[in-house]
Order: structure tokens, then C-alpha cells, then sequence
């Protein structure tokens, strides 16, 4: 019986004797092939974590079309910046021009309500108004408040007149929705008893109120208008209300700053 380990060493050499290797051009070109796939990958992959718009080619005609990232856009909806003072067209007036009591300065005559203050929302109606909903409540998150009072001496009421403006912002779109619902309910069912309103094409949906009471003793006949609009998850209205006093400011104002705040709140990201 022939010795096994001889076999398998004869076994070995006949079968390497007839394999054949690659060149060595063949090696290096192996080689390159290899190191320039690793490359390409390299670079898609990095391409990709840097978020830079990638080329894609489409067939031997080179038909280039530019892939923009969609994390950019989608983050900027999901974090808008979040509303300071200077963000109402009127705040940074009433922060230079506080109201100091000198009812002879006509300019020093705006009021900053308190960043917690629970005032009502200022939106005319036959049976008072609506709560704002303090910070934490409803979903509000921050209400941002000024007003300008137009004749601020005590015991002149019946010839008083004043304007303002609010920022009510919610912690997302449907909590505002709703609140903008409830406030288009309120109107509506004070229609025809003194009261009128009307929807505006601005931001997401907007509305306009007026109210006229009128007094017979002492005889006083007292005005309020508004203009109430939705962008997003904020709801700005711009107000103004007058007994006797002088007019101040009109609903066409208050409809040029509603439609200034909702594009200025859409370039903040604040979109439904």
C-alpha cells in the first residue's frame, strides 16, 4: 500500500503545476480597480454626511439633475425661531416710548404687558371677550402684548381711544387652529346684534370684527375693530377702540399689518 503522505505530495504538485497566475500588469491593475472603488465610495459617503447637493448622471447623454437634501428645509419648519418683542411691527416702538404718565408727550404712551399676563384676547364681541389662555394653558406657550393709549388722563373715558397689537403663539398649528375656531364661533354668534365680521383671505385664515354700543346717558357711542389672522401655530390680532376719542388707526391698517405679520412669521418658519 503506497504511503499515503507521498500521494497527496504527488497529488499537489501535479494539480499546481498546471495553475496559472495573473500577470503582474494584471496584479496592479487589480489593484487600481479596487482602490478606485474604494474611493468612489468614500467620496458618496462623504458627499452624503456633509448634506452637499450630489449630481446624479442619467445615461450616456449626461442629464444632470441637482438632489437637494430635504433635512435643510424640513428642520427649519420644525424649529421656527422662537418670537421676541421686536418681532410685532409695533414692539419696538413701545420700547422706546413706554408710557411714562405724561399725558402731554403723545408718543410715550405704550404699555408692555407682562410676559405672564392673562388679558383676553382683544377681538370685539356682543358679550366681552375671550381669554387668552396664560402661557401653560391651552396650549399657549407665549403671548406678547402692547398697546398705545391714545387719551390716558383718569376721568376722560368717554372721549378715550386706544390700539394695539398681540402675538398668541401655540405649541403647534392645530392648538392654534382650534383657539382661531372658537374665536370665528364668537363672532359669528354676535353677527347682527351691534357686531359684524368677515373672513380675510390672509396667512392660513384670518378675520375681521366690529363692534358699535351705543350709551344713551351719559350719551357715548363706543367703536372696536379688529383684524384676527392664523399662521401657523400663532394667531396675531390688531385692534383699536374708541368712545368719542379721536380715531387712531382703521381696518385697513389693521389688515396691512396682519398680512405683514403672516409672511414675516412664514419667513420664521412658522408654517401649518
Amino acid at each position: 500500500m503506497p504511503d499515503v503522505d507521498n500521494a497527496f505530495d504527488r497529488l499537489r504538485r501535479e494539480v499546481t503545476a498546471h495553475v496559472t497566475g495573473p500577470e503582474p500588469r494584471e496584479i496592479v491593475r487589480r489593484a487600481r480597480r479596487r482602490s478606485r472603488n474604494r474611493l468612489a465610495a468614500a467620496a458618496i459617503a462623504a458627499a452624503a454626511a456633509i448634506a452637499v447637493p450630489v449630481f446624479a448622471i442619467d445615461g450616456a447623454g449626461g442629464d444632470q439633475r441637482t438632489l437637494t437634501p430635504p433635512s435643510t428645509t424640513a428642520s427649519a419648519k420644525a424649529h421656527p425661531r422662537t418670537l421676541r418683542l421686536g418681532d410685532l411691527i409695533y414692539g419696538t416702538t413701545a420700547q422706546r416710548h413706554p408710557d411714562k404718565g405724561d399725558y402731554r408727550n403723545l408718543r410715550d404712551r405704550w404699555t408692555i404687558a407682562p410676559a405672564d399676563d392673562t388679558a383676553p384676547i382683544s377681538v370685539p364681541g356682543c358679550r366681552g371677550q375671550l381669554d387668552t389662555g396664560a402661557p401653560g394653558m391651552d396650549g399657549v406657550v407665549k403671548v406678547l402684548d402692547v398697546s398705545y393709549n391714545g387719551n390716558p388722563q383718569p376721568g376722560d373715558e368717554a372721549t378715550s381711544s386706544s390700539r394695539g397689537e398681540q402675538l398668541i403663539a401655540f405649541s403647534d398649528p392645530g392648538a392654534a387652529a382650534r383657539k382661531m375656531a372658537a374665536i370665528i364661533q364668537y363672532e359669528q354668534t354676535c353677527h347682527g346684534q351691534g357686531a359684524s365680521f368677515a373672513r380675510l383671505a390672509i396667512g392660513d385664515e384670518a378675520t375681521r370684527a366690529t363692534v358699535v354700543r351705543h350709551q344713551a346717558s351719559p350719551p357715548v357711542t363706543s367703536t372696536e375693530n379688529a383684524v384676527v389672522v392664523r399662521q401657523g401655530s400663532v394667531i396675531a390680532v390688531y385692534w383699536d377702540m374708541r368712545n368719542s376719542g379721536p380715531k387712531l388707526t382703521s381696518v385697513s391698517d389693521h389688515q396691512r399689518d396682519a398680512r405683514m405679520m403672516a409672511d414675516r412669521l412664514r419667513r420664521l418658519g412658522y408654517e401649518s
